[in-house]
This record gives structure tokens, sequence and C-alpha cells, in this order.
């Protein structure tokens, strides 16, 4: 929040994640799956909730939001300024992505193509964030949230005076 006390959604435009190239042969047609269907992912994504398809609300706390809160924007900074700065190191729009109840800003950084780091703002100033498999690389374990980890001291020093902390 600024000093105006208003927050802003963020209005630079945000880079879209690249997927990362895999290292191992058998990851291969994933990468040229995701490439082709990661355009029209969210077109797809809102199909097949609104048909019913999918469920995502058994992985949602009582807000409609993933769990691991890291915490609130600190009140000297905006959603677009948290934004700007995870831009500058290195995160990008994740378009593979459900959203949550709220969000505002739906970003990620690739560690290798298998697992991703994952942060979310939201409307209210929280921020949540969690380290995971990427979908490109394991869509059934992204999508059951297997060895999802919490990461809370990466994201604290990541986000140092940008938030406050939960």
């Amino acid at each position: 929040m600024g000093s105006s006390g208003v927050r802003h959604r963020p209005k630079k435009k945000v880079p879209r994640s690249k997927i990362a190239r895999p290292e191992h042969v058998l990851h291969w047609p994933r990468f040229v799956f995701w490439h082709l269907a990661t355009p029209i992912h969210p077109f797809l994504r809102k199909a097949s909730a609104k048909l019913g398809l999918v469920k995502f609300d058994q992985f949602l706390d009582g807000k409609g939001r993933q769990k691991f809160l890291i915490g609130t924007i600190h009140p000297d900074h905006s959603e677009e300024s948290l934004v700007e700065h995870l831009i500058g190191l290195g995160y990008a729009g994740n378009t593979v992505a459900w959203q949550d109840s709220g969000e505002v800003a739906s970003l990620r950084l690739t560690d290798g193509f298998r697992f991703q780091y994952h942060i979310r703002i939201f409307d209210d100033g929280e921020v949540r964030g969690h380290y995971e498999y990427t979908p490109e690389a394991h869509p059934l374990k992204h999508y059951y949230e297997v060895d999802m980890e919490e990461r809370r001291d990466y994201f604290l020093k990541l986000l140092d005076g940008k938030i406050v902390p939960n």
C-alpha cells in the first residue's frame, strides 16, 4: 500500500514465464506439448472448471487460497512494486496455474524443468508462496501438490523489507 493508503493492481505488463528446457530426453515430449498448450491453457482452465472436470477446492483454505502464507505487503510498498521486484529477480507470469480467490498476480521462477518457486499476491495484500513440481514436467504431482514445500526462509529473504511476515 503506497502512501495514499490505496492498493493498486499491477499495471506493468508481466512477462510470461518460459518453460525451462529439460535435461532428460524423456521430458522432451512434455516440453513440446506444453510449449504448444500454454497459450490456450487459460481458456482450457476456465472451461474445465465450469464443466466440473477438475476440482481445485480440495486444496484451498477457507479464503479460497492455497496454503503457505508468507506475510502481507509492507505499507510502504504496493502489489506493483512487489511484482516489479520479483520480475527483476527473474520471476515471470505463471500462465499455467489455477487462480486463487482475490489473486492479482501469480509469478514463478523455474528451477530447471521439473521444479518452480511460485508466488501469489492478493488484493488484500497477502503474499503466499511455495516450491513445487512444475505442471509441465509432472502435471499430476503438481495438481495433487505432491512434495509441495513451504520454503519460508527462501521467500522471507527474497521479499525482505517488502512484506510484513505473518
